[in-house]
């Protein structure tokens, strides 16, 4: 009884009635999810509909931590990328010390116990190739992270925006 009309008229001693507020929010009229990555371009909500502005604030805050932990994630992404370049630059000095110092048709590589396996053909070795082809592979991670990064951007700068037009107090 007292819920229902407290939920029908929430703008009605809104203070005693934290917790239906807190219901409300929780429906489908408010976000409770953060947006997919995906969804930062999803087309804004129309002026024309009622916003709770309480509600609106904790889905921002929602929204706010959502991209922190992207954020985070982006800068996990990127020492991965800088580390796995690390290797590669690495492995291709290996590799360019080697195809300088050693004859084609004797190679032989030494394995990690110290002995020489004369089966191991150029095939086992890093080709220059391999090495290339995991560049082209780092390139497409970074590309993908910029793009990563500039969804997020996006969806600070809306969730900044909605933040100040939830600043404005709702009608009552």
């Amino acid at each position: 009884g007292n819920l229902q009309q407290s939920i029908m008229r929430p703008s009605k001693g809104v203070n005693e009635n934290v917790a239906s507020q807190e219901e409300e929010c929780l429906g489908t009229d408010c976000i409770e999810d953060p947006l997919p990555i995906e969804d930062a371009r999803s087309p804004p909500v129309p002026s024309g509909l009622p916003v709770d502005a309480d509600c609106l604030v904790k889905s921002m805050e929602r929204l706010l931590v959502a991209v922190n932990s992207v954020d985070h994630k982006l800068d996990t992404l990127a020492e991965q990328v800088e580390s796995r370049v690390g290797q590669l630059d690495a492995r291709l000095r290996a590799l360019e010390l080697r195809l300088d110092s050693t004859p084609m048709k004797d190679m032989a590589v030494v394995s990690e116990t110290g002995k020489e396996s004369q089966e191991t053909t150029m095939d086992e070795v890093d080709s220059p190739k391999e090495v290339l082809s995991d560049y082209d592979a780092v390139d497409e991670i970074i590309g993908r992270l910029d793009k990563h990064y500039e969804a997020t951007q996006q969806m600070l700068e809306k969730s900044r925006a909605l933040q100040m037009c939830s600043n404005v107090p709702s009608p009552s």
